[in-house]
């Protein structure tokens, strides 16, 4: 009995050792490839799984956001002041060769204490910046929103915006504006989010 399930297994090692062998041998070249780079096996594997592996393994970066040509003194009135924000963005090269489609959110704020946590919801043209306060609640100013596709490893923008600097509301500094910009980039692949409508029921007692 202990010779016959010796044979058995052995053979079933056998057969399991030759399937392994001639997959190796039939798949070779693509075996070489993948080795010799690994990163054609993200563009080779089918658009869904490609999807899932760039929504985690790819991602572009900010590298930096300026405020531009802020002017010194503002007249306080209802008047727009045009302002540019500099943003500069390094690409993944899977983007790149993706060509990669991506959105790009730029907020200003009025900074009134702590800087708010802004929290993203990300939802391709739709997305949501939602601060939490930290302290006095910063003012929101205006946003620009950019379509862009990653076609080259560094990308510079420079973004016109127009702000009505000099309105002034209850809660606002009278004396100065401390401008500062929160910039958000939303792949093409990648998480979605949105809330509903609210929706208020009465209760009987």
């Amino acid at each position: 009995m202990k010779n016959k399930t010796h044979f058995v297994i052995t053979c079933l090692v056998l057969s399991v050792y030759c399937i392994i062998h001639y997959y190796l041998i039939k798949y070779r070249n693509t075996l070489q490839t993948i080795i010799a780079s690994p990163s054609c096996l993200i563009v080779r594997l089918p658009h869904s799984v490609s999807s899932l592996l760039l929504n985690n393994k790819t991602m572009a970066q900010i590298n930096s956001v300026e405020i531009k040509n802020v002017p010194e003194y503002i007249e306080v009135g209802d008047n727009d002041t045009p302002i540019s924000v500099e943003v500069k963005i390094t690409f993944h090269k899977i983007d790149i060769k993706l060509e990669m489609a991506y959105i790009l959110d730029v907020i200003i704020y009025d900074i009134h204490g702590p800087l708010d946590v802004p929290v993203v919801l990300a939802n391709w043209k739709d997305t949501k910046v939602i601060p939490i306060s930290q302290g006095r609640k910063d003012k929101y100013l205006g946003f620009a929103k950019v379509e862009l596709e990653a076609n080259k490893e560094v990308e510079t923008l420079d973004i016109p915006i127009s702000l009505k600097l000099g309105k002034l509301a209850e809660n606002d500094s009278h004396i100065l504006r401390r401008l500062d910009v929160f910039a958000t980039l939303t792949p093409a692949v990648g998480r979605c989010s949105k809330w509903s409508a609210q929706f208020e029921s009465f209760l009987l007692h």
